[in-house]
């Protein structure tokens, strides 16, 4: 059963609070089945989070406490929870990382937040990087897209510019074209 680690769900709730404010956060868990808020209530950063039977209904719950739609609001909350998770010893880190070394734990970074899929990155030039996502087995828009807005994410905290990420669904993962600008 696809799931992402606590640490990434308690970062992703945290962005949710930034932008909806506590109450209305627990209000939407509050309207979930026993078993999802229950696991959302006892979450640690050492959890598994089911995408299906918790993540989806919660980002669907959270989304009728917002002002934008549960997509354009998981957007936003995915790229705070990058920054957040990236933004303590992390970002510095980042910006001394060569793009290459980044590429080569592409594939170990998303092993330690999904139990499910394989990226693999390669570079095509400069300012490319062509990201597939592999043995994933029917990934929603919602899954494919936050990778997408992760990779961006991740490479304007290095100093990147003008970052853009497009990709193409497929039935057992996606591809992604991500490029971008001078640094």
């Amino acid at each position: 059963m696809p799931s992402v680690v606590g640490t990434s769900v308690l970062d992703l709730r945290a962005a949710y609070i930034q932008m909806l404010g506590p109450e209305a956060v627990a209000l939407a868990e509050s309207q979930l089945p026993e078993p999802a808020r229950r696991l959302l209530e006892e979450l640690s950063p050492f959890s598994w989070v089911p995408i299906r039977a918790v993540m989806k209904p919660w980002i669907e719950a959270l989304g009728k406490e917002g002002q934008q739609t549960a997509d354009e609001l998981f957007d936003e909350a995915v790229r705070l929870a990058t920054r957040r998770t990236l933004t303590t010893v992390w970002r510095l880190m980042l910006r001394l990382t060569s793009v290459e070394v980044i590429v080569k734990r592409t594939s170990a970074l998303h092993r330690r937040s999904r139990n499910v899929g394989e990226l693999v990155a390669t570079p095509m030039g400069e300012r490319e990087v062509v990201v597939e996502l592999t043995d994933y087995p029917e990934p929603t828009d919602r899954q494919v897209r936050s990778l997408a807005i992760s990779m961006v994410t991740i490479l304007e905290l290095t100093g990147r510019s003008e970052v853009e990420a497009t990709y193409t669904q497929r039935l057992d993962g996606a591809r992604y074209s991500v490029r971008w600008g001078q640094r």
